[in-house]
């Protein structure tokens, strides 16, 4: 994460704003699914989210809203396990 967000933030500083974002968005992207590699569903959930919020129509926001319905899934199969249902 840290990689993608000091690339965004060169861009940043050299006025490619598009390509900041660009990179900042790849960010929240990979820590989303280290999240969900790791069973932190919720934080998962809020990194896809804040993708999906982000570029709602990229194929980025496509991927992520692919892996936010995967993640809610899974949070909610969890969830139900643990209440024994």
């Amino acid at each position: 994460m840290v990689k993608w967000r000091e690339e965004g933030d060169r861009f940043f500083d050299l006025g490619e704003y598009e390509r900041a974002i660009e990179c900042y968005n790849v960010a929240w992207f990979g820590k989303g699914k280290a999240c969900y590699k790791l069973g932190r569903y919720k934080e998962a959930i809020d990194c896809f989210g804040k993708v999906r919020e982000l570029v709602w129509n990229d194929i980025l926001g496509l991927e992520a809203f692919e892996y936010l319905s995967k993640t809610l899934r899974e949070y909610i199969d969890y969830l139900r396990s643990v209440r024994g249902k």
